[in-house]
């Protein structure tokens, strides 16, 4: 349950009923990366963030140009994160911002407020008598000098600002697809292409833009659930029970199957999954034939791009789909797990020795020798989980050679390629870190920014990753254009 919630340009962040400050979406600056510690307000601008602890005093964090997160000392009440400016309300009602002040945005015009809001370019602030005065930049009309009435929450975007009145309606002036309506609502938060409102149920509702996956809360979704899989738009979630949900889009719109299973992998544009009695069903794409199946009993799935692998249980590989892909699928040996990656394919052996074929593009076949207990293929490269618990990765991530492959120091318990240049791995203590070339301006950044808790497992994709927790809950973060990272 959260107490409050603010939608920032392209993040969204909230206060939980523990007080601490939860942010999920684009991260590039580290605007949703939350500090520890308990919080009474919380605000989140274009890349930065700001929050009033529980001592009073405002902490910021993000990208700091023109110094909008060098909060002043001193004890506040609430504080406001715009664009490149922040606000902050001191106790007896006076105003003071800081940051950029380009368009008169930091300069505030009143004498005693209860409520801020600094918007992009413009602040808007509720006056003693419930009136809304505003200042700053104002071609769309978001910054009238006086917006008559009587209001308890007020939230300035972009283009537009959004408030709710003190029988709780949302009212919004300006230039904005992202107005919420409906229910009563204790305040509002608008960003630049989405906003959010806090209802009097404590329930939150948004609305706009889903690019980074700001306008869905992070489900944590309750139930039982053993394993993940993240794919490009498309992510399988398997409960203790055996039943199987998936959300997102797969080729084709086909539905996921009915049944009980063990665990599932999805692909580029396919699916499959090890039934509770080791058959193998798949579905989605099967232009090559990776979604048809041999018959036989197996330990284990992998979906790649256009082709599919898998483990029986005499240990033998078995490989379908694209033809090329599979030449040199081994006939012979016994394996206990094998990934398959973008163009390439790599097994661990029960002697724990791994083996690799298919496109060897900047070495990512080229196994190092030692001892595995797992390996994961991504789209560049390939990472393995030696016995020691130690991660080596080998290959390339696109953009940087292979400098960039280095996971963190650390001793991991499971690992995950994506497809995307990045991988992630849970480490012994059971939080997940990510690494790799992941653009700061990406559309899809915030794949590789895992939030922060205890994971037994995790799952990178193309544009997002899911991980389970240690308590069976599951979390996605990163893309959500299709709902792939919105967990049942």
């Amino acid at each position: 349950m959260f107490t409050a919630v603010t939608a920032g340009y392209e993040h969204t962040c909230g206060i939980t009923d523990t007080s601490i400050a939860v942010c999920w979406g684009d991260d590039s600056s580290g605007q949703s990366t939350a500090p520890a510690g308990t919080f009474t307000a919380i605000d989140a601008g274009r890349a930065h963030t700001c929050a009033v602890g529980q001592d009073g005093t405002a902490q910021c964090w993000g990208s700091d140009e023109y110094g909008k997160t060098d909060a002043p000392a001193g004890r506040f009440v609430v504080v406001s994160s715009g664009e490149e400016h922040s606000c902050g309300l001191r106790e007896g009602g006076v105003l003071e911002c800081w940051g950029d002040n380009h368009y008169g945005q930091s300069t505030p015009q009143g004498d005693r407020f209860h409520a801020v809001s600094a918007g992009s370019a413009h602040t808007c602030g509720i006056k003693a008598d419930g009136s809304i005065a505003c200042w700053g930049a104002n071609p769309d009309g978001q910054a009238p000098a006086m917006v008559e009435g009587s209001y308890h929450a007020v939230s300035a975007g972009r283009k537009s600002t959004c408030a709710a009145t003190t029988g709780g309606e949302s009212i919004c002036w300006g230039d904005s697809d992202a107005e919420i309506y409906g229910g009563s609502y204790l305040l509002i938060s608008v960003g630049d292409e989405h906003a959010c409102g806090l209802k009097a149920d404590d329930s939150v509702e948004c609305a706009g833009s889903n690019r980074y996956g700001q306008s869905v809360l992070p489900s944590d979704g309750t139930g039982d659930f053993t394993s993940v899989s993240a794919g490009r738009t498309y992510t399988c979630w398997v409960k203790g029970d055996g039943t199987l949900t998936c959300m997102g889009e797969l080729h084709g719109g086909v539905a996921s199957p009915e049944g009980s299973f063990r665990s599932v992998s999805v692909g580029e544009g396919h699916a499959c999954g090890v039934r509770t009695d080791g058959n193998v069903t798949c579905w989605g794409d099967n232009s090559f034939g990776q979604a048809f199946p041999p018959r036989g009993v197996f330990l284990s799935v992998n979906a790649g791009n256009g082709f599919t692998c898998g483990v029986r249980v005499d240990g033998t590989v078995a490989c379908w789909g694209e033809d090329w892909m599979i030449e040199g699928t081994p006939s012979e040996g016994s394996f206990q797990s094998v990934s398959a990656g973008y163009e390439h394919i790599c097994g661990v052996r029960t002697d724990g020795t791994v083996v690799c074929w298919g496109n060897d593009s900047g070495g990512k076949t080229s196994a190092p020798q030692g001892k595995f207990a797992a390996v994961s293929a991504g789209i560049n490269d390939t990472c393995g989980l030696r016995l020691d618990h130690g991660v080596e990765c080998w290959g390339h991530f696109y953009g940087g050679g292979s400098g960039n492959i280095s996971p963190p120091a650390g001793r991991f318990q499971s690992i995950s390629s994506g497809m995307s240049d990045y991988a992630c791995g849970v480490k012994t203590d059971d939080t997940v870190v990510c690494w790799g070339y992941v653009l700061a301006d990406s559309d899809h950044a915030g794949q590789a920014t895992p939030p922060k808790g205890s994971f037994q497992s995790v799952s990178a994709g193309t544009f997002h990753t899911c991980g389970v927790r240690t308590d069976g809950r599951v979390v996605c973060w990163g893309d959500n254009k299709y709902g792939q990272a919105a967990p049942p």
